[in-house]
């Protein structure tokens, strides 16, 4: 049975202020420093990955794991648009992938990076 600390509490809340954006786990580690020590930081980080409480992904231009609180399960049932300019985490409900049942995405680790289109307007 998995507790519910305050600690992870502190990490469930501090995910949720970073709205559909993902959170490098070095910068957790900064805005938690006084709080949570490292080592329960990365451990409750993993359990609440396994738990289905929050995505995780590798970030291979800054050489991280990103975490995103799920706000429900449908988080786990559709794909997810990373803007690499903002940041921001587009949710693509209505996208289906059709394999003729020779292959089950993995949509909860699954993340399509790309350029939202207000960084696109900017850019013009």
């Amino acid at each position: 049975m998995k507790y519910n600390t305050k600690q992870k509490q502190l990490i469930i809340e501090t995910l949720k202020k970073y709205d559909n954006q993902y959170v490098c786990a070095k910068e957790l580690e900064e805005i938690l420093l006084l709080s949570v020590s490292k080592a329960t930081l990365y451990r409750y980080l993993d359990d609440l990955s396994k738990e289905n409480i929050i995505n995780k992904h590798y970030n291979e231009q800054n050489n991280c794991y990103e975490y995103q609180y799920i706000d429900d399960d449908d988080c786990l049932n559709h794909l997810h648009l990373k803007c690499n300019v903002c940041g921001k985490i587009i949710h693509l409900h209505e996208f289906n992938i059709n394999t003729n049942n020779s292959f089950v995405l993995d949509y909860a680790h699954t993340l399509l990076y790309g350029t939202c289109n207000n960084c696109l307007k900017r850019k013009s």
